[in-house]
């Protein structure tokens, strides 16, 4: 095929059903979204009705939503701190433990210079 019958091909094929494609999505979206109003006009007033109830409902689970996030969250947290450390304790390398080593030898190392600085002070008193 040549270049000019591709031209026409996507022409007469390609570009229709692209158009009818996106134009569809609208459409549909649009629908959605102008039954969605309809439908909140017409509960507009139960929902006011049942306000009372609803929203205190609403505080309630979602901070009990919130709370068993937080929770499943930090357990997860914890378990896989706890395989990461057994990792570290085996002597497995896992990912971050040279910056853990090299925090640990700067400890050291600052320990030994305040214990040698402090015994050559006092011993000089």
């Amino acid at each position: 095929m040549g270049e000019v019958q591709w031209r026409l091909r996507d022409q007469l094929v390609f570009y229709p059903i692209t158009g009818f494609i996106i134009f569809g999505t609208i459409v549909f979206l649009s629908s959605l979204a102008i039954g969605g109003f309809l439908l909140f006009l017409l509960l507009s007033p139960v929902l006011i009705l049942f306000s009372p109830i609803l929203v205190p409902a609403g505080v309630i689970l979602s901070l009990l939503a919130t709370s068993v996030a937080g929770f499943v969250l930090f357990l997860l947290l914890c378990v896989m701190s706890f395989g990461w450390f057994r990792k570290f304790r085996r002597g497995e390398h896992p990912v971050g433990s040279q910056k853990l080593e090299s925090v640990i030898d700067h400890a050291k190392m600052t320990y030994r210079y305040v214990t040698q600085t402090t015994q050559q002070t006092i011993g000089a008193v």
